[in-house]
């Protein structure tokens, strides 16, 4: 719990535990993510 509050003051990253299905993860990484760190072949080899 202290590494968490810990994280979080010097951050300010708050993550919600929610359930979420693998295929949205994956999504949203292949609209947010990945395009600003990976290169576009990578991206497009993803898909």
């Amino acid at each position: 719990m202290n590494e968490v509050i810990y994280h979080y003051n010097m951050t300010g990253d708050f993550v919600e535990n929610k359930k979420i299905t693998f295929k949205e993860v994956y999504n949203e990484f292949i609209e947010k993510e990945a395009p600003a760190t990976r290169a576009y072949a990578t991206v497009v080899r993803y898909k």
